[in-house]
């Protein structure tokens, strides 16, 4: 009596955990998906946090002001490798369906304003990405200086998400790549891997 007690509790947990997954929005199931992500490099996620939903927007600095993108809901998580500073922090967003294409150009003209803004960059234009289903411009420094080395917006149109990756430097002992190679190397590993586990939470 008590196994078969038991055994209904646990289906009935399961339907609940499910029931969860299936709910989850388009950026909650990547966000997660990152969690867990196998990562290169020894990397490893932090747990997931999500923006209270009093959030609706986030802004954007232009060279006239600021404008305003949408926000359904919004993941944060960042990457380190034990004992080092953190490589990488990641924002997963997902627009309004019918603002996506409007905050998408935004997120492009912002990049492209901090690029035209910074020093040392290694392209005048935006370098652009395409991976898994994911796609959009990337710009990155010349040299392994500054606070940031690269930073990257990552669009998927079916889904409406919007992924901003700041790639980060540090001090020498404190990183996991000591030259530019090294760095350029790590970086396309993990953009590998993001793109991979978020195609395929979406699937």
């Amino acid at each position: 009596m008590r196994s078969m007690k038991a055994r209904a509790i646990g289906a009935l947990i399961t339907m609940v955990l499910s029931a969860g997954a299936a709910l989850a929005g388009p950026a909650e199931k990547v966000a997660n998906a990152l969690n867990a992500c196998s990562w290169s490099d020894k990397l490893v996620a932090t747990p997931v946090t999500k923006l209270p939903d009093a959030f609706k927007a986030r802004s954007l600095q232009m060279p006239t002001g600021t404008v305003q993108i949408s926000l359904v809901e919004g993941f944060r998580l960042s990457l380190a490798e034990d004992g080092k500073e953190i490589f990488a922090n990641v924002k997963v967003e997902q627009s309004e369906a019918d603002r996506f294409e409007a905050d998408r150009d935004a997120v492009v003209a912002n990049l492209r304003w901090i690029l035209s803004s910074s020093k040392g960059m290694e392209s005048p234009e935006p370098l652009g990405v395409s991976m898994s289903g994911f796609e959009g411009p990337m710009i990155n420094r010349a040299a392994l200086t500054g606070s940031t080395l690269a930073l990257i917006s990552l669009f998927h149109e079916k889904e409406k998400l919007i992924l901003t990756i700041y790639l980060e430097n540090a001090p020498p002992e404190k990183r996991s790549f000591q030259t530019k190679e090294e760095w350029n190397l790590m970086r396309d590993r993990f953009l590998l891997a993001l793109t991979g586990c978020a195609s395929k939470a979406l699937e």
